[in-house]
């Protein structure tokens, strides 16, 4: 399974510490082992200050279908993440949905 970490906009530094690498050694006991993926925002947008979180969602978007286009997922976020996946979610989730 796909587990994306989605770093806040305007993180420049790891978040999630080593809770990624940890569920790709340790895995989910239930499942296959967990895939984790990073996806750092400033990848695939500016800092402008005009940045929107409609537009953040867009740039989540870009990184799912450049990363792993026709696969599930689930999402941890942080900052900013939480409310940009909702506005995903509504925006282009609905057949994805995890």
């Amino acid at each position: 399974m796909k587990v994306v970490f989605l770093h806040g906009w305007g993180v420049h530094t790891p978040d999630y510490g080593a809770l990624p690498n940890w569920l790709k050694t340790h895995g989910l006991k239930t499942q296959a082992l967990a895939e984790p993926i990073e996806i750092w925002l400033s990848d695939y947008i500016s800092y402008s200050d005009d940045v929107t979180v409609p537009d953040l969602a867009l740039a989540f978007e870009a990184a799912r279908q450049a990363l792993f286009p026709h696969e599930k997922f689930s999402c941890v976020t942080h900052s900013t993440g939480g409310p940009l996946m909702l506005e995903w979610l509504d925006r282009f989730g609905r057949e994805k949905r995890p």
